[in-house]
């Protein structure tokens, strides 16, 4: 009795083994000005496809992500993007299969004087 219940304890933990360990794909607003995406956990050399879009305004890039899974992207100068006034929205899509997006809400800012 006793070795099945260390049996089936060991298939549990290599069954969970895996669990947590692999990170999903994540955007974050890098900086504002100029407009700069930085995107994570991508995997090795993925060609990722981001789509940023703020008020009506949109554009595309290309990018691929690193050895490491990372890229760095500014040069969404035709997206009108003040944090005060719109939002903001980003979608990337991998090439083998990476998929996330990252909205970020319109802040409320003090009036200006």
């Amino acid at each position: 009795m006793r070795s099945i219940g260390l049996l089936l304890a060991f298939v549990v933990l290599v069954a969970g083994w895996g669990v947590g360990t692999s990170s999903r794909a994540s955007l974050r607003l890098w900086s504002t000005s100029p407009l700069t995406i930085r995107g994570l956990h991508f995997k090795a050399g993925e060609r990722v496809r981001l789509a940023v879009r703020s008020d009506g305004s949109r554009a595309v890039r290309r990018v691929r992500a690193s050895a490491a899974g990372s890229f760095t992207r500014a040069g969404f100068s035709s997206v009108d993007y003040d944090p005060c006034s719109t939002a903001l929205v980003v979608s990337a899509v991998g090439s083998n299969g990476s998929r996330v997006s990252l909205k970020v809400p319109q802040r409320e800012c003090p009036p200006k004087p």
